[in-house]
């Protein structure tokens, strides 16, 4: 199965690859919501999306909402979205919930547990995504935007969060060349 991580911090998604290639799945990665639109829109085999919440250019709810009402075309006809994994330092348990209610099938927090991510693509691809740890209704959304998910504008930012990631992108990517992130 093909996974499309975006994260606009680059060693998280350097590490989430790794992870995941090394899990017997394929990767595709992006560094916005845009991007990995782009991407969704270009690859119709990608099978599982995780995503953060605070990116620059559009938030992942916002990423999400956009990626419904893609039109992703294949040989057999079109291709449903992908399941959408939240992997998110965001902490507010109302903003954790508003993922769910949305559709996300699941809400992780980084740092992510490498065995229960591996285990939702598997769930995934066995066409069984695992239920969250605490169940909640989650209805469907009837059409994407904000009539489906109208709390997404009520969404607080994390800039100190989102910094701080971007500070330790920079510095890691200062310190490690690309092949040594793995004695981390």
């Amino acid at each position: 199965m093909k996974v499309l991580v975006v994260d606009d911090v680059k060693f998280v998604r350097r590490t989430l690859e790794r992870l995941i290639n090394r899990n017997g799945f394929t990767t595709v990665t992006a560094d916005c919501g845009t991007a990995g639109l782009e991407c969704l829109r270009k690859n119709p085999s990608i099978g599982a999306v995780v995503t953060d919440l605070h990116m620059p250019d559009m938030s992942g709810f916002d990423f999400f909402l956009e990626a419904q009402k893609l039109e992703r075309l294949a040989d057999n006809g079109v291709t449903p979205p992908p399941p959408f994994i939240l992997l998110t330092a965001e902490r507010d348990a109302q903003v954790l919930k508003m993922a769910l209610d949305c559709g996300f099938v699941q809400v992780m927090h980084k740092p992510h547990e490498e065995q229960k991510l591996i285990g939702q693509f598997n769930a995934i691809q066995d066409g069984t995504p695992q239920p969250v740890p605490t169940p909640v209704e989650r209805p469907q959304p009837a059409s994407a935007g904000a009539d489906a998910c109208p709390a997404i504008n009520n969404i607080p930012t994390s800039e100190t969060v989102l910094n701080a990631l971007r500070t330790l992108d920079e510095a890691a990517n200062a310190l490690l060349p690309l092949g040594d992130v793995n004695r981390l």
